[in-house]
Order: structure tokens, then C-alpha cells, then sequence
């Protein structure tokens, strides 16, 4: 399903991307069968490899992202709106924006906090468009990939 997000918010901007990347995800987990051959495994390599180039470039700056060039299915699934929430918006500036947001997920039938994040948005030519996303490691905000 392709979202048609208002790209004057930021935080619109995310949902549709968390939303558009968790349609991906589930696609490409049904597209992923148990069984590999060499054959699937190619199949499964290319989806994986090209699929999910498109939502990128319809919400995010357009740079090199060495670290996503791959992308892995796992569950619980990577993206899911249902399960981040938006914090807080700071503007740093008119075209630089930090979100936080925090993903609470459901884990041993608890709801537990499993993050809390910071994306990185920047406006070009009225679009607010993702730039990077960091997160705490052992008490330091460090780069993580989108």
C-alpha cells in the first residue's frame, strides 16, 4: 500500500515511513519461505537488497547509508507505528528537526520500553525528509542506521 504522507510535518512524515517500512517487512517475511534452495535464497537476497529502496527515497535525504544497504526481517518487526510513539519535536532550527520517540513492546506478556530514539529530519523544498536516527548505548547517544 503506498501512503501518500503530508511531508509538511515531521511527524507525518515518520508515521508514513514507519508505516510504509512495516508493510515491507511483512511482505518480505511472507516472501521468505523456511525452506531455501539456492534458487530462494537469491530471491530472497534480491528482495531483500532492492525492495525497500523506494520508501527511502520518498522519505529521506538523499545520501549513501552504507549500513542499510541489507536488510534482515527478525521479529519483532524493525518498523511498526503501533509500537513507537513520538515524545517530543525539537526545531533546532527552521529546517532541522529532532524528534524522540519511544517503542514499547509487548515481551513475555508484559509491555516493556525497548528504546527510545532520535530522528534526525531536515527540510528541503517544503519536505521534511528523515535524515538519520541515534539512540542511548551504555549512556551515550550514538548513530544508529534507519
Amino acid at each position: 500500500m503506498e501512503t501518500d504522507g503530508d511531508y509538511s510535518k515531521p511527524e507525518e512524515v515518520l508515521r508514513a515511513f514507519w508505516t510504509e517500512m512495516n508493510e515491507w517487512e511483512l511482505a518480505a517475511a511472507k516472501a521468505s519461505p523456511r525452506i531455501r534452495t539456492p534458487e530462494i535464497t537469491e530471491q530472497r537476497f534480491e528482495l531483500m537488497r532492492t525492495s525497500w529502496k523506494p520508501i527511502f527515497e520518498k522519505y529521506c535525504t538523499p545520501k549513501t547509508r552504507v549500513y542499510s544497504e541489507y536488510r534482515s526481517i527478525g521479529t519483532p518487526f524493525y518498523y511498526d507505528p503501533k509500537t513507537e510513539s513520538i515524545l517530543e519535536m525539537t526545531h533546532t532550527s527552521p529546517k532541522r528537526v529532532v524528534v524522540k520517540t519511544q517503542r514499547v513492546q509487548k515481551v513475555k506478556k508484559k509491555f516493556i520500553v525497548t528504546g527510545e530514539y532520535f530522528y534526525v529530519l531536515f527540510k528541503r523544498r517544503d519536505k521534511w525528509l528523515i535524515d538519520n536516527r541515534y539512540f542511548y548505548s551504555l549512556g551515550k547517544i550514538v548513530r544508529g542506521t534507519l
